[in-house]
C-alpha cells in the first residue's frame, strides 16, 4: 500500500506499514490512522510541538499512563510503534461512544478521533 500525502510525496513504508497492521488487527479504518499522522506530524519522527506533544502520533508524554491503560498496552510514544497505540485508543474511544451515546458506523470513528484530540 502506498499514503500519498498532500504534498504529493509516499509516505514512509514503515509508517504505512505499521498503520496496515494496526488497522487490520484493531479494525480501524487505514486512512483514519494515517490521517492523524499526517496531520499530527507530517509523518516526522522526533517532532516535539510546543505543547510537549511527541512523535508521529503527537501524544503528550504528562498523559502516558492513561494512554497506554486506555490502549491496554505500553507502546513507545515516539516510534512508528505509536501508530497501533493510536488504534487502539481509537478502539477505546469508539467503544464508550457506542455505549455512552449509542454512536454507530461512520460516527463512532468521528467520536473516537473528536474525543482523543
Amino acid at each position: 500500500m502506498i499514503w500519498k500525502k498532500r504534498n504529493g510525496k509516499a509516505a514512509p513504508a514503515e509508517a504505512v506499514e505499521t498503520a496496515a497492521r494496526a488497522a487490520a488487527e484493531f479494525a480501524v479504518p487505514v486512512g483514519i490512522l494515517l490521517g492523524t499522522v499526517e496531520c499530527e506530524s507530517d509523518f516526522r519522527l522526533g517532532v516535539v510541538s510546543s505543547a510537549g506533544a511527541v512523535g508521529p502520533c503527537q501524544f503528550q508524554p504528562k498523559y502516558a499512563e492513561d494512554y497506554y491503560r486506555y490502549a491496554g498496552f505500553r507502546f513507545d510514544l515516539t516510534s512508528w510503534e505509536s501508530i497501533a497505540g493510536m488504534a487502539a485508543i481509537f478502539v477505546f474511544y469508539a467503544k464508550l461512544g457506542a455505549e455512552r451515546y449509542g454512536f454507530a458506523g461512520d460516527d463512532l470513528w468521528r467520536f473516537a478521533m473528536l474525543a482523543h484530540r
